[in-house]
């Protein structure tokens, strides 16, 4: 399942033989052995790139899922309080890098068993499909679903300052600093909801937990 998982994300055989530490050869064996027991083709390769089935997809959702929930179940049953894991997120640029990094020393500090995948990129994602845990975005939700589920973390609002129009959490530490000057002081944008959207099984996950409790809830 490990190397199921790596070639899918690796989006290659190579990269899937690097990350787990195995042969090109062992890692083209196991994926078919794997093709002939379910019975079904789960990777079409070509000589530029690696394509993934549905039916691919859908292993690939069991195979990222199943070994989080054993090791939720042995903590749940154990009693541990630790998190453990790595939780992936994907975020903007801007975001991630002026919100989220500042808070991860702190965040893993606290929970040294605790590993953040931080992926940021403006796009939007596949939470499945990418391999992401939670995307942190701003402005309307998704749509109503029973696959994805979305938190609100915090209101931002846009203000106008000497420079290109940009929300309150960005320009505040410069305006503090009178870097910037603020133009039309009573005026801004309606507020806009910033979302942790999430996988429906990541529900009361601990990772998933500990990483929203740590994030800022005003950011000015």
């Amino acid at each position: 399942m490990a190397t199921f998982v790596s070639v899918v994300e690796g989006k290659s055989l190579s990269a899937a033989a690097r990350a787990q530490r195995l042969s090109l050869a062992a890692v083209s064996r196991q994926l078919r052995a794997l093709e002939v027991d379910l019975g079904a083709s789960l990777i079409v390769r070509s000589t530029r790139r690696l394509h993934v089935t549905d039916a691919g997809v859908q292993w690939y959702e069991y195979c990222r899922r199943t070994p989080r929930e054993l090791e939720d179940a042995r903590e749940a049953i154990r009693g541990s309080k630790a998190v453990r894991g790595t939780l992936v997120v994907s975020a903007s640029l801007t975001f991630g890098s002026e919100v989220i990094v500042p808070q991860l020393a702190r965040l893993t500090e606290q929970h040294p068993g605790l590993s953040i995948d931080l992926r940021l990129e403006d796009q939007i994602v596949d939470l499945v499909g990418e391999g992401v845990d939670v995307a942190i975005r701003a402005g309307s939700p998704p749509p109503d679903s029973t696959a994805v589920l979305a938190d609100p973390i915090a209101q931002v609002t846009r203000v106008l300052v000497a420079a290109p129009r940009l929300p309150d959490w960005l320009v505040a530490p410069s305006l503090a600093q009178n870097k910037l000057r603020r133009v039309l002081p009573d005026w801004s944008s309606l507020p806009i909801t910033a979302w942790a959207i999430y996988r429906s099984e990541l529900r009361g996950n601990a990772r998933l937990k500990v990483f929203l409790e740590a994030l800022p809830k005003h950011f000015d």
